[in-house]
């Protein structure tokens, strides 16, 4: 069954009242692995429903997961393939819309990694509320792609490795990615959906770090949260969205901030928006 069937079928059920819910049968599996160097390794990530957290663990650990589920309606695989240094973590479910309701309060998956080894991630979730914080990892690139969910992605300290590139994919959701500045990604994307999201731009910021960013939306209004002094290139396409464009100066046919040219940190951010609207605050 394909994700966007099992993704649906999860929905379905989520639907269903909350009667249902006594017959429901949870269980909890853990898995864990000591780490053994620090080569590269990467995470795969498939989670229909429920909570979500992702967090830097203990050092001493490649990786630990922690999986409460439906046994009804989920049967998790927790694999790691040791030649390829590769985590593949799959709670999909079994796409069985058979009226029992999913407890999104009871149904959670935990994942932490070592912030000693360097990561790269594969995060695809559906209807989830999600908590992932990517500060003080080791993160060498991320690729995150949501459904019909709550998330927030924190970079609450820098990144301990140089970043080659950061994206989301977003559906019908409120998402959030707060201190940018901290991610030390060189290409940073947002596709999205319907929905409120929000890019926050704060955070420590590397003297000379070229970055660019590209926005592109459907339907749905962004945030875009800009650190005073931080220098901007503003480049916009859009059809019928209204695009905030107040505290930059028009150069030919981009904007830039103010004080742009003095700026110590340089960011290039092309817009693309088709309805919706995308909003400039400025932060001190």
């Amino acid at each position: 069954m394909s994700w966007a069937r099992a993704t649906a079928a999860a929905l379905l059920a989520a639907a269903v009242g909350p009667a249902a819910l006594a017959a429901q049968s949870y269980q909890t599996t853990t898995q864990a692995r000591r780490l053994e160097g620090t080569a590269p390794f990467a995470v795969n990530v498939v989670y229909a429903a429920g909570q979500f957290r992702f967090a830097p663990g203990d050092p001493n650990q490649l990786y630990r997961v922690s999986a409460t589920y439906d046994e009804d309606r989920f049967d998790p695989t927790i694999t790691y393939r040791a030649e390829a240094r590769v985590l593949d973590v799959n709670l999909s479910g079994r796409g069985r819309a058979d009226g029992k309701n999913i407890d999104h309060s009871r149904q959670r998956l935990d994942l932490a990694v070592s912030p000693q080894a360097p990561v790269d991630l594969a995060l695809r979730f559906g209807a989830a509320q999600a908590e992932l914080e990517l500060g003080g990892l080791s993160l060498r690139r991320a690729h995150i792609e949501t459904g019909a969910s709550q998330t927030t992605v924190s970079f609450s300290t820098p990144n301990r490795v140089a970043c080659s590139d950061l994206s989301f994919n977003v559906g019908a959701a409120e998402f959030a990615v707060e201190k940018l500045g901290n991610s030390r990604c060189s290409a940073i994307s947002l596709e999205g959906g319907v929905g409120r999201m929000v890019l926050d731009f704060t955070g420590e910021w590397a003297a000379g770090q070229d970055t660019r960013v590209t926005v592109s939306i459907r339907l749905g209004e962004v945030e875009l949260r800009i650190p005073e002094g931080l220098g901007v290139r503003l480049d916009v396409d859009h059809f019928l969205a209204a695009v905030d464009r107040a505290g930059f100066v028009k150069r030919g046919a981009a904007y830039f901030t103010r004080d742009y040219d003095a700026a110590p940190v340089k960011i290039a951010l092309d817009v693309s928006a088709v309805l919706g609207n995308i909003d400039v605050t400025w932060v001190r």
